[in-house]
């Protein structure tokens, strides 16, 4: 997947307001941002989570098809719009997301619990 990743200038994730869209963890969003490629979504579920508006990728308001449309034109138009939003988001998910530094979060959890 790497190599795809590599040729992608932009990921976009248009979800419907559904229960399962609010409920899902959007795992290929998070691997694209860790790949430095910036994402559009639509601001539903978890996809606010991972992408930061204007700093990790471009968020949209579940239904808003016409701001939808005109953000996949910005960003298409504007390399370094793009070139911004993927450092943005590779930063973000290294910073964040890093699998080591969850563990030591939910160690760290555990800890101040007194449990281990």
């Amino acid at each position: 997947l790497p190599a795809y990743f590599a040729a992608t200038d932009v990921a976009i994730y248009p979800y419907d307001d559904t229960l399962i869209n609010r409920t899902k963890c959007a795992v290929k969003l998070v691997d694209l941002m860790a790949a430095g490629v910036p994402v559009l979504a639509d601001d539903i579920g978890q996809n606010g989570e991972y992408v930061v508006h204007g700093v990790s990728g471009l968020l949209v308001s579940a239904g808003e098809t016409d701001t939808f449309a005109g953000s996949v034109v910005e960003l298409l138009r504007d390399e370094s719009l793009r070139a911004k939003l993927g450092r943005g988001a590779q930063r973000r998910i290294s910073e964040e997301f890093d699998w080591g530094k969850l563990a030591e979060r939910v160690e760290e959890a555990y800890r101040d619990d007194g449990d281990v």
